[in-house]
């Protein structure tokens, strides 16, 4: 598993971004922990295939109940578009977004998708918990991408995280604005048909970013398409789009973490008051839910 991240790593650089194992390993048996774990890891992966060879025990995840159940636990189509169109990395090391950390430099047991998304799996059998370091110096604040509350990290060192079996830490940088659907389906094909929700980390100081690439998903390229881009301030979500491709599916759902120290008096969209909406202000997040937002049209979602 460790040589799996290694790999990835690499073929980045290379600019050959669709590259993954074996999971659960190819030559020899596996087992249930080490196939748990490892189908978990390569869910964040860019190229993802349970394999093996002839002479090897079965290893498909639902010959065990945890596998199933950590496989379906784990989205990478924008960072795709832009490995195309700008050559940048899908999966990159932490120094690659951290260049002036040298203490990221050997680090190859934990990787990012994007910028966004920090990914810190177990490579070890019968661990329960497990060490990662957390790029930014303390100047970046990370949130699980699970519970949404912020990391106490040591800045400039590793950090003890829980990890039981079936378990994969997952952490979301400040700043970033992540277009999701909102209703996973089995396939691609009924995943794509399903509403958009949008998951929104701002920063310290109100200030969030993204970008989403759309197109038909099967068409070759040049094709109709659009990009849209998430802005965010202190109290404030922008939504632009531009392009020519028709985006049908709705955005139903806004989650903002960091949004407020305390509960927002009143939530509007496009200067209309919103009432389908909750915050948590444990984790300072606010929920807006049932918007049938056009993606087609710009939009701002504003709380108070």
């Amino acid at each position: 598993m460790h040589y799996n991240i290694q790999g990835v790593l690499q073929f980045q650089l290379f600019q050959i971004p669709m590259v993954g194992a074996d999971t659960c390993g190819f030559n020899d048996n596996t087992d249930e922990e080490l196939c748990n774990r490892w189908m978990q890891l390569s869910a964040f992966m860019p190229f993802y295939r349970n394999h093996n060879v002839l002479g090897a025990i079965s290893q498909e995840p639902y010959r065990w109940e945890s596998v199933a159940n950590a496989s379906r636990a784990a989205m990478e189509y924008t960072l795709f578009a832009n490995a195309s169109l700008h050559g940048s990395p899908p999966v990159r090391a932490l120094f690659y977004e951290f260049p002036d950390e040298p203490e990221l430099f050997g680090i190859d047991n934990q990787y990012l998708i994007g910028r966004d998304i920090l990914v810190t799996p177990v490579l070890t059998p019968n661990a329960s918990t497990v060490d990662g370091i957390f790029p930014g110096r303390g100047r970046t604040i990370w949130r699980d991408w699970y519970t949404h509350s912020v990391v106490n990290a040591t800045a400039g060192a590793n950090t003890t995280l829980d990890a039981p079996l079936g378990h994969i830490n997952v952490h979301i940088r400040d700043g970033s604005a992540l277009l999701l659907h909102a209703q996973p389906g089995y396939t691609t094909t009924e995943t794509r048909a399903s509403p958009y929700s949008l998951l929104v980390s701002q920063a310290a100081d109100g200030y969030a970013f993204g970008t989403a690439y759309i197109d038909d998903g099967e068409s070759l390229p040049p094709t109709p398409h659009t990009t849209l881009t998430f802005k965010a301030r202190k109290g404030t979500l922008a939504i632009a789009a531009v392009g020519n491709f028709d985006v049908k599916q709705k955005l139903e759902t806004v989650t903002v973490l960091g949004a407020a120290n305390k509960q927002p008096r009143e939530v509007k969209l496009n200067g209309k008051k919103v009432d389908n909406w909750e915050f948590d202000e444990g984790v300072q997040r606010l929920v807006v839910k049932q918007l049938g937002i056009d993606l087609n049209n710009g939009s701002t979602l504003t709380w108070s």
